[in-house]
């Protein structure tokens, strides 16, 4: 569902481009294309239905069809028509932000986020703490920590104002996160145990508690880390989540010395990893097993190859680090260096996505 949901989107979003380009004829193969996907799913999306009825709207002033039908021509005044286009540059922007970031190219996510923002005025202030939170999500995976408390906690706000209590926790929750990643420790399960009682919904909650163990594991305080870690994945369900637990249900495991545990976690991540095209964690998978079971840093080096070709390198920063970090507790400097200043270059090379030098 949710990948048709997303074809959805990436034909409206096509359909919008032939109407500013004045192509009638394209503009119609497009409606034609997406009335047919709707009448074979239920898009049960509020801001889709609004972008779909938005770019409809504009498509009837194209092919002229208000003018067949006098009510829909009364509705057409510059006003309106003015208001209408900048609602739909808003949700454009907003939708390609969406899939940008479900593909984790978080540099081009970010553009659209903040393109959006522009039409940010437009825009009620529930539909506001949704991209002001994406936008803080987005700089969090680019690791802009500053930038992204400023967003979050601006959603955190306008989801208060709103009484919309879900969001306002999902938003604390990743303010939590962003302390753990600062090294900010008691600060994060601050922020953790105030929103757990609060926790209604049990995937959501399920979420928590698998930040609360990744809290843990950053303190290398492991035993409490794998608690935390299965107790999540009890709740996680069928998502792309339990994949991200067991890989660090694996990486726990294989830190106590529990090898024989880690390598069935290790083994059940890959394998649904690989089932649902989870790139990041493929690579994951194949750096742990380099590190722990086979103790052959080829396997890393094919690992972040991966990720290079699917343009994942704040991900290849992270992997870096944690190969670091592994070597430099052997007491190997020479390697842990060695990856040390890998993790900064990828980074280096992901700040400089659409950065043009005049």
């Amino acid at each position: 569902m949710a990948e048709h949901i997303q074809q959805l989107k990436s034909l409206i979003s096509q359909w919008y481009h032939s109407i500013l380009k004045y192509d009638t004829e394209e503009a119609i193969a497009y409606k034609e294309e997406v009335d047919m996907l709707l009448r074979h799913i239920s898009a049960d999306d509020e801001q889709l239905s609004k972008y779909y009825r938005l770019v409809d709207f504009r498509h009837s002033i194209l092919t002229e069809d208000f003018m067949k039908n006098p009510k829909i021509g009364q509705q057409i005044k510059q006003d309106s028509l003015k208001k209408t286009d900048q609602m739909l540059n808003y949700l454009h922007y907003f939708m390609e932000g969406q899939f940008e970031f479900v593909n984790s190219r978080f540099s081009y996510a970010l553009d659209y986020y903040r393109k959006a923002e522009e039409y940010a005025f437009s825009i009620r202030n529930e539909d506001k703490g949704e991209l002001f939170h994406n936008l803080g999500e987005t700089l969090y995976r680019m690791n802009e920590y500053t930038f992204a408390l400023w967003y979050l906690k601006k959603a955190v706000i306008l989801y208060e104002e709103a009484n919309l209590e879900a969001r306002k926790l999902n938003s604390l929750s990743f303010i939590g996160a962003i302390h753990t990643e600062l090294h900010f420790y008691d600060e994060a399960e601050e922020v953790y145990q105030e929103i757990l009682p609060k926790m209604r919904d049990r995937y959501q909650l399920s979420l928590l508690i698998r930040a609360i163990g990744l809290n843990r594991l950053r303190q290398r305080n492991y035993p409490e880390a794998k608690s935390y870690f299965l107790e999540a994945l009890r709740d996680h369900g069928n998502r792309a989540v339990s994949i991200k637990t067991m890989t660090n249900l694996a990486h726990v495991c294989f830190k106590m010395n529990n090898n024989n545990e880690g390598i069935y976690y290790l083994e059940e991540a890959q394998a649904l990893a690989c089932e649902h095209g989870l790139e990041e964690y493929i690579a994951r998978c194949m750096v742990l097993r380099g590190l722990y079971t086979m103790e052959d840093l080829a396997l890393v080096e094919m690992a972040i190859q991966h990720l290079e070709t699917n343009n994942l390198n704040f991900e290849i920063k992270e992997i870096c680090e944690h190969v670091s970090e592994h070597y430099q507790a052997k007491g190997d400097y020479k390697i842990a260096y060695e990856y040390l200043m890998k993790a900064n270059q990828s980074e280096t090379i992901e700040r400089r996505k659409g950065v043009t030098i005049s």
